[in-house]
């Protein structure tokens, strides 16, 4: 990150910004990444079936769609509040 001071601006000043931004983008990827996460978890915690059973989640989508089908579409975005 190449960025420089305005002229006049304090060095506090500067900072705070710099840090407000970062914070910021955390936020929106946080924000943008957590149902990927979720899917993802929900697919390694998946217990393995036995015989002919059809597993409950099967690719990103589908796991996606269950859960948004079952428990609604705020079930995608829990941890979120931890994240942030």
């Amino acid at each position: 990150m190449n960025v420089q001071r305005a002229e006049g601006e304090s060095a506090i000043k500067f900072f705070l910004k710099n840090v407000g931004c970062a914070a910021t983008a955390a936020c929106v990827a946080e924000i943008a990444t957590i149902p990927i996460d979720t899917v993802k978890v929900r697919l390694q915690i998946q217990s393995k079936q036995v015989g002919n059973e059809i597993p409950k989640y099967n690719g990103f989508l589908g796991t996606a769609k269950t859960i948004a089908s079952e428990e609604g579409v705020n079930a995608l975005y829990n941890g979120l509040t931890a994240g942030l």
